[in-house]
């Protein structure tokens, strides 16, 4: 008998994530592959070249059997965008006959200069990078040792106004500080509550194992 997506052992597969009618339908958790965790793991620790940030990352891919990992690690060439050094994600893949794209894996640095957060998940950007690019299944952010994973389902949109988005979650975390809540706990509570309105599953954890909220 073949094991459900949702229960089998060892990493999560691409079969676990790929046809998802609704979050709830979602693993419980997403349990990623060592060779994975470790390139992450790394990544993050290059995003402070100098002691300034600079998000790193890389495009997340499955091979024919499902397993997944992450190839062109530093994407293109990335953009400055207030003080802040943006990844960009590179879908042009080295080996597309065994290989395809899965999603994004990226950091969420900020230095002394920027508060030093962490902990800090999908910015609204984000979320219209995942909305938008049409191969992208899931979204994976690391802050800290904190992992954040968006996963589409057939209720999430496929259009959405990216920088309106961006600016639009920018202004409700604005907003949450102003009422007493920290950065960190602002930007999750607005990633949270727009997982709910684009259909994503919303995943958190740390090291391989992520659990949906």
């Amino acid at each position: 008998m073949t094991a459900s997506p949702s229960t089998h052992p060892g990493p999560t597969l691409l079969a676990d994530i790929a046809t998802l009618e609704t979050p709830s339908q979602a693993p419980h958790t997403l349990r990623l592959p060592p060779a994975m965790v470790a390139t992450m793991a790394a990544q993050w620790r290059a995003s402070f070249p100098g002691g300034h940030q600079h998000e790193q990352g890389g495009t997340i891919v499955a091979d024919r059997h499902g397993a997944l990992s992450i190839q062109n690690i530093g994407g293109q060439r990335g953009v400055l965008h207030s003080n802040h050094h943006l990844f960009l994600p590179d879908i042009k893949l080295r080996d597309a006959a065994h290989y395809r794209v899965v999603g994004t894996f990226h950091t969420h640095p900020y230095d002394k200069a920027n508060g030093g957060a962490t902990g800090v998940p999908q910015s609204g950007a984000d979320m219209g990078v995942l909305i938008l690019m049409t191969p992208f299944l899931l979204s994976i952010v690391q802050s800290g040792s904190q992992l954040f994973a968006f996963v589409k389902t057939r209720l999430t949109p496929s259009y959405v106004d990216k920088w309106e988005l961006h600016k639009n979650t920018q202004e409700e975390v604005w907003m949450r500080m102003k009422a007493g809540q920290s950065f960190e706990v602002g930007s999750r509570k607005m990633a949270e509550g727009h997982a709910l309105r684009f259909g994503f599953a919303y995943y958190r954890g740390s090291g391989s194992v992520l659990t949906r909220s």
